[in-house]
């Protein structure tokens, strides 16, 4: 009889440290990163991750838009009639800016001081 409890114990501490470990899941990696759910890595350092596409008809249908709320928010899209990636945010899609969208939409002009290597500057 105390052989079964012993066994039972020791599955029972066994589950337990296996099922704390699994916080993290990694593919192409054996340790992931405990500060992440998902690590992934290239093996050949060649490969990216590739996001769902839909078609701006299907990220914007109804039927689709419904079953979205703020639990959802970050989640990431891209469409490809848009060619553009789409995040999930306060239940609307918002669309990732590219540079020269968030200069247009800025009031002042970008100042750009170009690498002048012999600049110096003097309290004179």
């Amino acid at each position: 009889m105390s052989s079964k409890v012993y066994f039972l114990a020791g599955f029972l501490i066994f589950f337990n440290l296996l099922t704390y470990g699994q916080n993290s899941v990694g593919i192409g990696i054996v340790n992931p990163n405990k500060n992440a759910v998902l690590e992934l890595v290239s093996p050949g350092s060649n490969q990216g991750l590739l996001v769902p596409k839909l078609t701006t008809a299907q990220r914007t249908a109804a039927s689709f838009i419904s079953t979205l709320t703020a639990s959802e928010n970050g989640l990431l899209i891209f469409d490809s009639d848009e060619t553009k990636f789409y995040y999930w945010q306060a239940n609307q899609w918002l669309p990732f800016k590219t540079g020269l969208e968030l200069a247009a939409g800025m009031e002042s002009p970008l100042l750009v001081i170009p690498y002048q290597p012999f600049l110096r500057i003097c309290n004179w």
